[in-house]
């Protein structure tokens, strides 16, 4: 899951919700079990969603669209992740999660034509990228085992995790090519797209961690995440070739001048997914009632929802009230600016964290936002 998704509702991970962040980090002193944890994540990059979730597309919100857009279009991402089943005991963590990711790029030259369509007298050539348009969702089965030493007055753990990934779909545009000519009324040109669709696959990753706590309440720790691929098969590859003769944008709910003159379906190769590899690194000080803490994360891979990249985070929950914990944190991803306010409930044997995300400014005038429900039952 995102960096984000991970902060969320305690900021650093610890008994089963370390499985996959950093192992050396599952310690639980009774069983501990996660009865629910729910985490997504959406994001655009061109309207805040205060003014994006508009009941019609006028004229007004179109030109607010076309100049907010940066130079390379407008793409929008999601994530989700689900616990289907999370248990930790004493140095062992155990974890069963359902993910899932999308992204949605549409270029410059697209959407001015969809939004503005035949008002346009002009030529269009648009080409996609591969992973410019893609989904996934798969299971993610991960075992994390942490190991303690000593090592002078410091207490050192060392941790390992391994996960078995089983793909349940996968939909990708390989291909995107329109080439296309605007009149006063009417488009002209051609289009080709090319689908690759797959309804099963299977991977392994690996993880590994280190923490050092020192006497007067320091703790550092470092890792390496999501290492390894999803190989997919079973898959099919879907060709779509379309001619617009004399095609009127203003009459989009009658498809009769789109042509469709060509449709093939062939059975695909395998392919892979690469994770996104992620190197980790924390530290944070108690003191009295108050938790101080950083985070810097870097992927190495680019994925569907998430850009190859830096992101950090700077925090402080305060600790000091019976059944409440209250924390914020702050940082930059490469969305942007990251605010993020969380609340932990903590009676008896069981606690309940819910936490909010802005990104690129503050809910609702934000961008992208992330929420997280997470709920927790020790005995």
């Amino acid at each position: 899951m995102m960096f984000i998704l991970w902060l969320l509702g305690g900021f650093i991970p610890e008994g089963p919700q370390a499985v996959g962040w950093n192992p050396a980090l599952i310690y639980a002193e009774r069983w501990t079990i996660n009865l629910l944890t729910l985490e997504a994540e959406v994001f655009n990059n061109c309207l805040p969603y205060n003014e994006l979730m508009v009941d019609r597309i006028d004229e007004p919100f179109r030109q607010k669209l076309l100049q907010s857009m940066p130079s390379d279009g407008f793409m929008a991402t999601g994530e989700f992740s689900g616990h289907i089943l999370c248990i930790a005991y004493r140095n062992v963590g155990f974890a069963v999660k359902l993910k899932g990711s999308g992204r949605l790029h549409l270029a410059n030259e697209l959407l001015a034509l969809l939004l503005i369509g035949n008002e346009l007298n002009r030529t269009y050539e648009v080409h996609s990228e591969p992973m410019d348009n893609q989904a996934s969702l798969y299971y993610d089965i991960g075992i994390g085992v942490s190991i303690p030493l000593e090592l002078g007055n410091n207490q050192l753990k060392v941790g390992i995790g391994f996960h078995i990934y089983r793909g349940l779909y996968y939909m990708g545009v390989e291909r995107f090519d329109f080439i296309g000519k605007t009149t006063e009324n009417c488009i002209y040109g051609s289009s080709d797209v090319s689908v690759r669709i797959s309804e099963s696959g299977s991977g392994y990753g690996m993880d590994f961690g280190i923490t050092v706590k020192q006497p007067g309440g320091w703790e550092y720790g470092a890792a390496i995440t999501e290492i390894g691929n999803l190989l997919w098969y079973r898959g099919e590859q879907r060709e779509w070739t379309y001619e617009l003769d004399s095609f009127a944008l203003d009459m989009l709910d009658s498809l009769e001048e789109i042509w469709l003159t060509e449709y093939e379906v062939t059975e695909a190769e395998k392919f892979t997914t690469t994770l996104p590899t992620i190197y980790r690194v924390y530290a944070k000080y108690d003191v009295g009632d108050w938790e101080l803490g950083t985070v810097l994360d870097y992927q190495l891979y680019k994925t569907a929802a998430r850009q190859k990249s830096v992101e950090w985070i700077a925090f402080t929950i305060y600790e000091g009230w019976r059944w409440i914990d209250l924390g914020i944190g702050m940082g930059y991803t490469h969305k942007g600016i990251v605010f993020i306010p969380t609340i932990k409930v903590k009676p008896p044997h069981f606690h309940c964290n819910i936490s909010l995300c802005s990104m690129d400014g503050i809910y609702p005038w934000a961008k992208g936002v992330a929420t997280k429900l997470e709920l927790t039952l020790t005995f």
